[in-house]
């Protein structure tokens, strides 16, 4: 009896061989490959909430770019005082992978865990959208990283 697509757990692809993702603030993308103009054809991965409390939103919306040589995750940032900025200072390269033969899933999901573990976040983030990576994808990359699930966005429950 063949099996139905609900009857295979969900799991993530393997790391490829390679692959590391590096935040771009502790070690620079060279200005060869970083895009002259704002790049065309990003892909939304997810948006996540990392504030430390009530009141303090701190909303990262990580978009996928894919260029010749490397997979760039931009992040444009929205939290208080971010409005008074220029739309183009809001937009930053935040990490970047050597392209190899993954898709842009699989780079989304190890850029993501490279990056949140980078950064030594403590909690996992409130997800607030999906995009390339869905919820699923999402907590099983939550999982990897602090052994336990995000919380989920009350809206995107519902929508589900």
């Amino acid at each position: 009896m063949a099996l139905q697509a609900s009857d295979v757990p969900h799991q993530l692809p393997p790391r490829p061989e390679g692959f590391v993702g590096k935040l771009d603030h502790y070690c620079f993308l060279a200005d060869e490959f970083r895009p002259k103009k704002s790049p065309r054809g990003l892909q939304c991965v997810t948006t996540a909430d990392f504030s430390d409390g009530p009141g303090s939103d701190v909303y990262y919306t990580y978009y996928l770019y894919s260029q010749r040589h490397y997979w760039l995750l931009y992040v444009y940032a929205d939290w208080e005082g971010m409005e008074t900025l220029p739309e183009a200072q809001r937009w930053f390269i935040y990490s970047f992978a050597k392209k190899g033969k993954e898709t842009a899933k699989t780079a989304a999901i190890y850029l993501l865990i490279d990056t949140w573990t980078g950064e030594q976040y403590s909690d996992p983030p409130l997800i607030e959208n999906e995009g390339i990576l869905t919820v699923e994808d999402l907590v099983l990359v939550s999982k990897a990283i602090w052994g336990r699930e995000p919380n989920i966005s009350d809206s995107l429950i519902r929508n589900k």
